[in-house]
């Protein structure tokens, strides 16, 4: 068991809990006895945090006063803006090819970061009410906070939820086009099919519509389903990841971005949430940057497809950095 903390805040609710306690494995085939704090980073096994729950703001705020962040060694961290043309310029012939028809790539940058958690922790859950917003401390992935506005998967009792998150206007952009309309579809067929193929039923889907999450603006089509409860696990593992964050067909998608990307996406797109007995919510892990006493690495990604030009989506990735970024030090 590997000891760790987690503070949060749920959608729709400023109210900030914490668990302390230890990290072990997750069996997301057996059902929990007891409400838990769960993760899955990128590409590694679901843990779960056990312990003590904490509702007393000024013993959270103590707690995250106390957690002793390591230092960044590494002066070179973040993806170039060569680089990335590089990159999306190379999935472009690759997905006109026909290899694959989208595809998420990612990058990092280092910030500057005042080491202060709660501060910035607290700024966050305040300015984004409708997010899932967290900060942790694991003593293998380190410390991360983020404000992830996608749900992965929500239930209880048998009806479930999900929604398929895909398609990014910035500021600069005021209106949808069909490159936008395009990546939101393949991974709203992707989500629809999963359903299907775990034995969902009643299934209802919303129309698309446009959601604001911060200063930018996403397509979102929700679906509300049933499920026999014996089949979350199974639907959670075929969902993650979606094209959403990884790409379509998923496969080939997976391995172009295990050969371009050069960091680790760590605890970035993996999921991230709650489970219970009765219950489950978590969420893609998105908005999110690893804390260090001396910096931060905010990690943010774009939709690609045969329509993408790679300085919009290098703008698109610096703007959902900023979601989290701005609150590091103000």
């Amino acid at each position: 068991m590997l000891k760790g903390f987690a503070a949060y805040s749920l959608p729709g609710n400023t109210e900030i809990t914490a668990i302390e306690g230890s990290f072990g494995p997750f069996d997301l085939d057996n059902p929990q006895t007891a409400e838990v704090f769960v993760l899955n980073a990128w590409n590694d096994s679901p843990q779960a945090l056990t312990g003590n729950l904490i509702s007393e703001l000024k013993t959270i705020e103590s707690r995250l006063l106390e957690i002793s962040l390591t230092t960044l060694q590494t002066e070179i961290v973040g993806t170039g803006e060569g680089e990335w043309m590089a990159m999306v310029e190379t999935a472009r012939k690759q997905m006109m090819a026909g290899i694959f028809q989208k595809v998420v790539l990612s990058r990092s940058e280092k910030v500057a970061f005042n080491g202060l958690l709660w501060p910035a922790f607290s700024r966050a859950v305040e300015q984004n009410p409708d997010a899932f917003v967290y900060c942790i401390h694991h003593p293998l992935y380190g410390c991360w906070m983020g404000a992830t506005p996608e749900l992965l998967l929500k239930g209880s009792n048998g009806s479930y939820e999900t929604v398929a998150l895909a398609g990014t206007l910035t500021p600069e952009q005021p209106t949808w086009s069909p490159k936008e309309e395009k990546e939101n579809s393949v991974t709203n067929d992707f989500v629809g099919m999963m359903i299907e193929q775990c034995g969902g039923k009643n299934l209802q889907t919303s129309s698309r519509k446009e959601i604001h999450s911060g200063h930018l603006r996403h397509l979102m089509v929700k679906r509300r389903f049933d499920l026999d409860t014996e089949k979350e696990g199974l639907l959670l593992k075929s969902l993650h990841p979606t094209p959403a964050v990884g790409g379509e067909p998923r496969n080939s998608a997976l391995e172009f971005i295990a050969a371009k990307e050069k960091h680790r996406r760590g605890l970035y797109t993996g999921w991230i949430g709650l489970a219970g007995a009765q219950s489950l919510e978590v969420y893609v892990n998105l908005r999110c940057a690893r804390l260090f006493n001396n910096a931060a690495i905010l990690y943010a990604g774009a939709g690609l497809n045969s329509d993408s030009n790679w300085q919009l989506e290098w703008k698109e990735t610096a703007e959902k950095m900023a979601v989290i970024g701005k609150y590091l030090n103000g």
